[in-house]
């Protein structure tokens, strides 16, 4: 969770266990899911074969006791396969700081050596990694995959934990953010497409991209980018013209080309990037805007509590970002900018 709480050691403990252990089911759910639909190649975000090219030496050998390690010995997966997802690399080091636990700082140390070991020049029609990676044959789907601000991130938190080794690879992938995606914004969005979905559709942009990106640049500000201010707005424009509707007379956003819900989870981060930047640049159209957004996925929760992942839905539940994970700290962020909104 992001923001300034501090809670007790233990609150913060439980607070992290509690989005370990929802991480984990999840991971472990849409693997099964994968598996039983017969879509192996699919059962991970990234799963590197042993015998993928010069990666033999490079490849993960979790401890089945390990974080997401229930998965392995569920899927059977070779002893050489990697597991990654959007934000397990980032997450990884934090829970370590936390926990003391040096195991989850190990698995994400491992896994960005063999993204940085894999790591290729970009350029206007590919990504420095590709969107899937087969693991039974260690081939490449999909050449442009949208979500890299999260390694962009754990290399920032290996580099401040004294891992050098990193800084080439983070200026290699900054420069391509900078060069590419970003002036992207303010054309089609190619680069914005295949951010996690099961099955590789290079005309499938999604919204998280950007805005993921937008977050990172707006936390950042001048340490990483002088024209944060702009670049910033033009990728919020971009989501504002492809990915938001009105419902209800309140305009929210919805998460990809391929699906037009307004689900809590891209809504809510839509509102809280927003709320960021209408606060970093005054703009008071937008802070309400914002505050509109998170308002319709409050409507969500029923009169019990009990959240659900889409407003329209009758039942609760649904998927655990949408309904709950990632609500939270996106309205912390947006109440973090402004704290009279909670009043």
């Amino acid at each position: 969770m992001r923001g300034t709480w501090r809670g007790s050691l233990t609150a913060r403990l439980t607070l992290v266990a509690t989005a370990l252990t929802a991480l984990a089911l999840l991971v472990l759910l849409a693997a099964l899911y994968a598996v039983l639909a017969g879509r192996y190649q699919d059962a991970v975000d990234v799963g590197l074969r042993a015998r993928y090219g010069d990666l033999q030496s490079a490849v993960l050998r979790v401890d089945p006791n390990a974080l997401a390690g229930e998965l392995y010995a569920e899927l059977h997966l070779p002893s050489g396969a990697t597991i990654s997802s959007p934000g397990l690399e980032e997450v990884a080091p934090l829970l370590d700081d936390a926990t003391g636990d040096h195991r989850y700082f190990a698995q994400a140390l491992r896994n960005m050596r063999v993204l940085a070991t894999r790591q290729r020049a970009g350029n206007a029609h590919r990504s420095p990694w590709p969107f899937r990676v087969d693991w039974r044959a260690g081939a490449a789907r999909g050449e442009v995959s949208g979500n890299v601000v999260y390694i962009l991130r754990a290399y920032d938190l290996l580099i401040a934990h004294g891992y050098a080794e990193f800084e080439r690879p983070r200026a290699a992938l900054w420069r391509w953010i900078k060069r590419e995606p970003i002036p992207d914004a303010r054309g089609d969005g190619r680069l914005f497409a295949q951010f996690f979905e099961d099955h590789d559709n290079p005309a499938n942009r999604s919204a998280w991209a950007p805005l993921t990106l937008a977050r990172y640049l707006l936390e950042r500000r001048d340490a990483i980018d002088p024209d944060w201010r702009r670049d910033a707005g033009d990728l919020i424009a971009f989501v504002r013209t492809h990915f938001t509707h009105e419902e209800a007379g309140v305009r929210v956003c919805h998460e990809q080309d391929e699906d037009h819900d307004a689900w809590g989870g891209i809504n809510a981060t839509y509102g809280a990037v927003l709320a960021l930047y209408a606060k970093a640049t005054g703009s008071a159209a937008l802070a309400e805007e914002a505050r509109q957004a998170l308002t319709f996925t409050l409507y969500s929760i029923d009169d019990r509590g009990h959240p659900r992942d889409l407003a329209k839905h009758a039942d609760n539940g649904g998927w655990q970002e949408d309904a709950h994970t990632d609500v939270i700290h996106n309205i912390v962020d947006a109440l973090n900018a402004y704290p009279v909104w909670g009043d």
